[in-house]
């Protein structure tokens, strides 16, 4: 059977396109389940009795603003650089247009605000003006009472929504526990898994491997995204450490903000080769890796390269083709890989629902298939919540309670997720896969997906 896509964070690699590094004074790690000690995004910050709570902001009893603000990936759709995702617009209003013939949110239809930013004009010094008048736009013009961020969407944006406006804010790509923290209970990622639980999980799971067992451990980060620096610090060095593997060698290359390369990879590798490491943690971001395997390749160090996450997909191990031999046996840590068995009805649901309502029939399995079924995940928790809200209390508060107290979240691909009132990323489980240089890609261990603690 012929493979289908990975789809969840087949996207993510443009997040170096369309994010600008954050102010690091910005941020902050909360006392409860901060650092290496706690798990997921448990903490003190994960509440419903935030400073924000009794918003009605956008909240009518007939209606409720919801604003989109995704990316127009179509300049460099060509390029084959990015997937087709299909049509945005006819996906978003496809979900509204169901949910609002339904009786809406909680009995209240949905207004929507659809904002698709341009590609090209979020790269470099004009990303950070952008993505904050998208912001300001969908919280403060338009008076949103959720926003839904789409895979792809900045660190900075879900921050200026979730944060700074203390907006309600529904992302699809998870990131660290420190912004899950500061957004005191706003942000919610049903689909997606916190920066720190994966980080976590990848210690742990290469430990029950025996692959680290009288290696000497190295790690290579870049300065930015911020949501990798972090966690990479306050988690998996420290988990790595309790397991009984100390990291020996630590290297940090600056990478620039809309750049998909970084710098200094000679001297990183050199430093790795001359540390006698032999197994090396790669956390550079998406195509970032591409240079240090190289840089590795050129002094004749070959370690044992361990990969996470958007490392494992097809869309970014495109970019290892000239280095391909030099990774073949990686290990690598992943999201649902969307094989045919694993994709659920409850993507096919959502697929129809965009076919039903827009005349938009996307293949399954292809990168739009699941887009759009990542799509339908974040609004039809809204939805659900909303209905379970008491008549007359609809205000921020009361709808994060429903959303933090709806449990079992019903997964597009692989097994479903959980939402709880203090976990509020869903996702539960990643897989295991080997890459191999024969088939150019991380190939899925036949074993059971692991199940990551909360």
């Amino acid at each position: 059977m012929k493979r289908a896509s990975r789809w969840f964070v087949f996207v993510a690699v443009l997040v170096l396109l369309v994010s600008c590094t954050s102010d690091p004074n910005k941020t902050s790690t909360s006392n409860g389940g901060g650092g290496g000690g706690g798990g997921g995004t448990q903490g003190e910050g994960l509440a419903a009795n935030n400073d924000a709570a009794s918003s009605t902001t956008g909240i009518t009893d007939s209606q409720i603003n919801v604003a989109y603000i995704g990316v127009d990936f179509s300049a460099l759709k060509s390029t084959g650089l990015v997937p087709d995702l299909g049509d945005q617009k006819k996906q978003v209003t496809s979900f509204v247009d169901d949910i609002n013939a339904h009786g809406g949110i909680g009995g209240r239809k949905i207004n929507l605000h659809f904002k698709l930013l341009d590609l090209l004009a979020t790269q470099g010094a004009n990303a950070q003006s952008v993505i904050q008048a998208a912001c300001i736009e969908a919280t403060q013009e338009f008076k949103a009472a959720v926003v839904v961020l789409p895979p792809a969407a900045a660190r900075d944006l879900a921050r200026c929504t979730a944060v700074t406006n203390k907006t309600l804010t529904i992302d699809a790509t998870a990131f660290d526990q420190a912004l899950f923290e500061e957004a005191q209970g706003r942000m919610f990622s049903p689909g997606g898994m916190s920066i720190d639980r994966q980080f976590r999980a990848w210690a742990d799971q290469m430990d029950k491997l025996g692959v680290l067992d009288g290696k000497t451990i190295g790690l290579v980060m870049g300065d930015q995204p911020e949501e990798f620096v972090q966690p990479a610090k306050d988690v998996l060095i420290p988990e790595l450490e309790k397991l009984g593997h100390p990291v020996k060698v630590s290297v940090t290359v600056p990478c620039a903000a809309g750049s998909t390369e970084c710098t200094q990879y000679d001297s990183a590798a050199q430093k790795l080769k001359d540390g006698g490491v032999n197994s090396v943690f790669m956390l550079l971001a998406n195509t970032f890796g591409t240079g240090l395997v190289q840089a590795s390749a050129n002094i004749g160090f070959h370690p044992q390269w361990l990969l996470e996450g958007n490392q494992t997909t097809n869309t970014v191990l495109k970019f290892y083709d000239a280095v391909k031999q030099d990774i073949d046996g990686a290990i690598g840590v992943g999201f649902a890989f969307a094989e045919p068995e694993d994709i659920t009805d409850e993507a096919v649901k959502c697929n129809q629902i965009v076919t039903d309502r827009s005349g938009a029939k996307y293949e399954k399995g292809s990168d739009a298939f699941g887009f759009t079924s990542s799509l339908c995940t974040e609004f039809r928790v809204l939805d659900q919540a909303g209905d379970k809200v008491p008549k007359g209390s609809f205000d921020q508060g009361a709808w994060i309670k429903a959303i933090a107290g709806l449990g079992t979240i019903p997964s597009v691909a692989g097994p479903d997720g959980t939402l709880t009132p203090t976990k509020h990323d869903a996702l539960d489980y990643l897989y295991l896969c080997d890459y191999k240089v024969a088939q150019g890609e991380c190939v899925r261990r036949p074993t059971d997906p692991f199940k990551v603690a909360p």
